[in-house]
């Protein structure tokens, strides 16, 4: 098996039967049926095992077949074929020698492996040299015989085994790396030169892990000189550029090699790059050549160039260029004598622009001869910052591009001031372009008028200065002027806008639906401005629909569109004038017009009285309107009639107001000022000579207060009434009410209330038994203060009461309530003969209020309640006598109700919660509490109720009933348990509610049961004549056979009263019959009996009931009811006794 290659291995038995086939792995059974997959068919079992990636070489492998008690085995061990050794060390080759990697692997005589090699993944063709030994292993070895750039790159060795042609895995080597130390250029093998023209220059590139320890370059054999030699090594890329310069040419060198040689100490042998040679042109040709030039910005510069010619053959058409651009013409001076000519290029004052390579050329039979490059480098602005517009609140970008050496640092300037970098809205950063080119770049954001100015750069250098040319940014505006009109005017729009001088905008003016009202091409520029435009539109006939947003936008480029604010075609227009109104007699009253104020307009003012001008108007602006006020010190019928005003606006138009009709008050009767104690009502009124509705005001304001329990009204008289007046209703109270579509008011009516100076708290909370205290006080001395509750003397706890010079308190304290102290409290006393009192304060003890008991037979619905009063609902838990808290769901259902009342009724809300037992049983039946908590003024309250509501499980029932005085009743006691019972016991309560048995009656166990069927024994008490006395509750105790009683829960015993009168048979036979009778139970039909000659009782069948009637009352101290019965009988029945019965729940 191959090593890290999963494998299946099959062991073939034959047998008759089906038979167990077990594994075992390295002497252990395997258990998983994953790894195991057995077959048998045709008595033929085929058991395959998986082993997942073995790793050890030798393990143990078994297969037993085991047939009816025989076992037979298959046994043998693993021989795992792995890699056995391969060159795994990194080397580091010369370019051109050779070097070889080995692999070794496993082999076997039935699996042999192909082998292939990889450089860096990818398969290499079969170079290898393989020498094969099929019993023990596979050898590899992969020879490069002359390495190069190229060979290097990480090796590997893949060994694909195969049976057959059956593949069963592979392995591979890890890689190894190869570096190849050799170089990636060489110099040209021939380098064409004339002599003079320029300096000779040779590289070479070297990629190495190291830089080399030794490199020299030779001239024809010769070691050239150290210093004509630079060498640039590189530690990240590991490459090594070396460069060799010449500086004078002779003919002499005509033909001479040049070579460069590189070696490395830890690696024997070196590199050589191949030869050039150089080839010398002495005939014609490049003499020489302006070496580099610098410059600062300013200077004058002159470049040569000098060209050798022979005899008769002098140049003419030589041409200067930067770059690939000819420049303009230059001087040129001959000497035939030494068979030259110089050229020069004059530039009288460079700049930043003028950095660049200059050639000079010249055609020579057909061909253009090119000079080397005369590198210029002007230290100078080569980039000058432009003109600029911006949007308000846009951004801006300023650059400047220097040329030249380095400066020491860059600032900008705005309007002779240099810019500070703190600013918030300015960013300021200089990049370096290239060694010689740097750049200063400002941005401006969010732009306000405030950025705009005149901008410069200045690159300081040690020598001076260097200044850029000044460039305007503009931080455009556009502006709309505001205008105001009348409906039916004419109006003019003017927008102005400002932008670079000698640009061409647009002006487009643009009403509020988005609508062009104009698009100028050519707007006006304005006198004395370079920069400044407009341009109009008028609106002429102007309607309500012109009375909108105006903008203006300005487009001064593709790129850039300023917009105006949004401004308003305003209309002139009354904002408001005074009502119509009634007047009462002697009152002052001021008549008021305001309209649009507008700053650039003066207005004429006129009011008018019937048509006539009147005058006395005050007139002028009042905040953002214009107002005018005529104003009446004292009315009376003189000044009654119709008022205008009329404002004149000049050319804008005139606005004339609606008419403002005064009339006299037409109130009759009017509330009357007064002063009243607090606590007693308050009844005000009023009457006006008009069919309206009136409504009243306290203090300017409609009154809606709750407090107030009445209000009526009618169409010409309206009283107020207050049935508790306090402290807060005093004030100025007024009729109001509209005639003639005007509002018209009483006269005023001052109400002053006397009260209590302090009143005690409007609400109380306080858990029953603990302790509560209400206070009041009045300041006036010599008076005595009692106190109420429920409307009524309160006798309870007696009052403490303190004075002093000027007040007079009481405190009515509770040192442990009890519920009987809920209430509602007030404090009263008696100022000069007449009643005050103070506020009401509410003293809400908080309690929870539950029955004693309540029962229930087995399999019935129990319903426990809890009150407690509240002002807002109270969560209510119940929790068992095990402690246990109770929660809605399964055989409890919890309901909580707010707000309720409770009988009688207290005043107050309650929270009632409501526990219900669904199936009520024997482990159901125990003691139930209620817990409330709450929060007063801040503090946790907790109420409980610990005596709680006893549920108790009736097996022993006692079934009530009811009948008329002078009737018998039956009361029956049902046992509804299972055990023996030996004795029954009956009980009725006394008016002090003790208990004591009962003696009179008929008492008897009952042995016939069917018409209790659920009871196991049962009891009788019977009363042949039911009498006043009898009425009461009841109750029944058994006694088993080991001594346990058990007793019931009380049931009522009623009596009934009823009266037939007598009745006389009416012409067509039929008779009216009226039966009363009382009883607390509602009836559910009735039924009427005529007694026979024989004196035997029937049913009859000829009865309807015509009415009943209905009252409430009282009857042996339970609610009961009156009932009234009216039937019709039909038939004679003439001189029989009859009665009606009515059958109840």
């Amino acid at each position: 098996m191959v090593a890290g290659e999963s494998q299946t291995v099959t062991c073939v038995g034959q047998t008759e039967t089906s038979p167990v086939v077990s594994w075992f792995y390295r002497d252990s059974v395997v258990t998983s049926s994953t790894l195991v997959n057995t077959i048998y068919s045709d008595n033929l079992v085929t058991s395959t095992l998986y082993i997942d990636r073995p790793s050890s070489d030798g393990a143990s492998l078994e297969c037993r077949v085991a047939v009816s008690g025989v076992v037979l085995s298959s046994s043998g061990s693993i021989s795992l074929l792995d890699v056995t050794s391969y060159d795994s060390t990194d080397q580091i080759v010369l370019e051109g020698s050779s070097f070889s990697l080995t692999c070794v692997y496993d082999s076997s005589t039935s699996v042999s492996p192909d082998i292939v090699w990889y450089l860096d993944g990818e398969a290499l063709s079969s170079d290898s040299d393989v020498e094969t030994d099929q019993t023990t292993s596979i050898i590899s070895v992969y020879t490069v015989s002359s390495a190069e750039v190229g060979s290097e790159g990480s090796y590997a060795c893949q060994a694909n085994y195969k049976d057959g042609s059956t593949a069963v895995g592979s392995l591979i080597t890890s890689g190894v790396d190869i570096t190849v130390n050799g170089f990636l250029s060489t110099p040209a093998s021939n380098y064409s030169y004339v002599t003079g023209a320029e300096d000779v220059a040779f590289s070479c590139v070297i990629r190495s892990d190291s830089s080399p320890d030794t490199l020299v370059w030779t001239k024809d054999g010769t070691q050239m000189n150290s210093d004509n030699i630079t060498t640039v090594s590189n530690s990240n890329t590991g490459v090594t550029t070396s460069t060799l310069t010449l500086d004078t040419v002779e003919t002499s060198n005509d033909g001479q090699d040049v070579v460069c040689f590189a070696s490395w100490d830890d690696i024997s042998g070196s590199i050589s790059s191949s030869a050039s040679t150089l080839n010398v042109n002495s005939e014609k040709g490049w003499l020489s050549v302006s070496g580099s030039q610098s410059a600062d910005e300013g200077d004058a510069l002159t470049l040569s160039c000098k060209v050798y010619y022979q005899s008769g053959d002098e140049p003419s058409d030589l041409k200067w260029y930067k770059g690939t651009t000819e420049l303009g013409s230059s001087t040129s001076s001959s000497d035939p004598a030494s068979r030259t000519k110089l050229y020069e290029y004059v530039i009288s004052s460079v700049s930043g622009s003028t950095s660049g390579t200059y050639y000079c050329k010249y055609t020579d039979d057909g061909s253009v001869s090119t000079s080397r490059g005369i590198s210029v480098s002007v230290t100078g602005v080569l980039t000058q910052p432009s003109d600029t517009l911006i949007v308000a609140g846009g951004a801006a970008t300023l650059t400047c591009i220097y040329a030249g050496d380095g400066p020491d640092n860059i600032r900008w300037y705005k309007n002779g001031n240099q810019v500070s970098a703190l600013i918030m809205n300015i960013q300021m950063e200089t990049r370096v372009i290239d060694a010689t080119t740097f750049s200063s770049t400002m941005h401006v954001f969010g732009a306000a008028n405030s950025d705009g100015g005149s901008y410069k750069c200045v690159a300081n250098y040690g020598s001076g200065n260097v200044t850029s040319n000044e460039a305007t940014l503009l931080v455009g505006e556009v502006s709309l002027s505001q205008q105001y009109a009348m409906e039916g005017s004419s109006a003019t729009l003017v927008c102005v806008g400002v932008s670079l001088a000698g640009t061409s905008p647009t002006l487009t003016i643009t009403n509020g639906t988005s609508s062009d009202l104009i698009v100028d091409d050519s707007p006006t520029l304005l006198s004395g401005t370079d920069n400044t435009y407009t341009t109009t539109v008028t609106i002429y006939n102007i309607t309500a629909h012109d009375f909108t947003e105006y903008t203006c936008a300005f487009d001064v480029s593709m790129t850039t569109t300023l917009t105006s604010y949004e401004m308003s075609l305003k209309e002139v227009e009354m904002y408001s004038i005074s009502q119509s109104r009634y007047v009462s007699s002697g009152e002052a009253v001021t008549l008021t017009c305001a309209a649009t104020l507008v700053a650039s307009s003066s207005v004429t003012v006129t009011w008018r009285k019937d048509g006539q001008e009147i005058s006395g108007a005050v007139s002028g602006v009042s905040g953002s309107e214009y107002r005018t006020t005529y104003t009446i010190v004292s009315m009376n019928a003189t000044y009654a009639g119709d008022y205008l005003c009329d404002l004149n606006y000049g050319d804008i138009g005139t606005l004339t107001s609606d008419t403002m009709s005064l009339s006299i008050d037409a109130f009759i009767t009017h509330p009357e000022t007064g002063s009243y104690y607090s606590g007693n009502s308050l009844t005000l009124s009023c009457s006006i000579a008009a069919n309206t509705d009136i409504s009243w005001t306290k203090d300017g304001v409609s009154l809606a207060d709750t407090r107030f329990v009445s209000s009526a009204s009618s169409l010409s008289t309206s009283t107020l009434e207050i049935s508790y007046i306090s402290s807060s209703d005093a004030g100025t109270y007024i009729c109001q009410s509209e005639v003639n579509g005007e509002t018209i008011s009483s006269s005023s009516a001052t109400i002053s209330v006397i009260a209590f100076e302090t009143d005690p708290v409007s609400l109380t909370k306080v858990v029953v038994g603990n302790s509560a205290t209400l206070s009041c006080s009045v300041s006036v001395t010599g008076l005595t203060i009692t106190w109420e509750k429920g409307g009524v003397s309160y006798t309870g706890t007696s009052p403490t009461d303190t004075s002093t010079s000027s007040v007079v308190s009481s405190e009515l304290r509770f040192p442990v309530t009890a519920a009987t102290d809920l209430g509602i409290y007030r404090c009263k006393t008696t100022v000069s003969g007449s009643a005050m009192y103070s506020e009401q304060a509410a003293l809400m003890v908080l309690f929870l209020s539950m029955p004693v008991a309540v029962g229930g037979a087995s399999g019935d619905t129990v319903t426990l309640t809890a009150t407690i009063p509240s002002d807002v609902e109270v969560d209510i838990e119940w929790i068992r006598d095990n402690g246990t808290e109770l929660v809605d769901g399964g055989d409890y259902t919890i309901l909580s109700e707010f707000p309720v009342t409770v009988t009688p009724d207290t005043g107050f809300q309650y929270t009632r919660s409501t526990l219900e037992i669904d199936y009520f049983s024997s482990d159901k039946a125990d003691t139930f509490t209620t817990t409330a908590n709450l929060t007063y003024n801040g503090n946790e309250l907790t109420v409980e109720n610990t005596v709680g509501t006893k549920a108790v499980y009736l097996e022993l029932e006692l079934v009530g009933d009811f009948a008329e005085i002078g009737d018998p009743i039956t009361l029956y006691c049902l046992y509804l348990g299972s055990d023996t019972i030996a004795s029954f016991t009956f009980e009725k309560e006394t008016s002090s509610s003790s208990w004591v048995e009962v003696t009179t009656g008929t008492q008897s166990t009952m042995t016939n049961l069917t018409r209790f069927p659920d009871a196991t024994a049962a009891a009788s008490l019977t009363i042949s004549s039911l009498v006043a006395e009898d009425v009461g509750n009841y109750r029944c105790q058994t006694e088993d056979s080991t001594g346990i009683t058990t007793q019931s829960l009380p049931a009522a015993v009623y009596s009934v009263a009823s009266a037939v009168e007598q009745t006389k048979l009416l012409v067509d036979g039929t008779a009216l019959l009226t039966a009363t009778f009382t009883s607390p139970y509602r009836p559910t039909g009735y039924s009427l009996y005529t007694q026979s000659e024989s004196s035997i009782w029937s049913e009859s069948s000829t009865i309807s009931v015509i009415s009943v009637t209905e009252s409430p009352t009282t009857l042996d101290g339970v609610d009961s009811t009156v009932y009234s019965v009216q039937v019709a009988i039909t038939g004679d029945g003439r001189d029989q006794l009859i009665y009606l019965q009515a059958m109840i729940e």
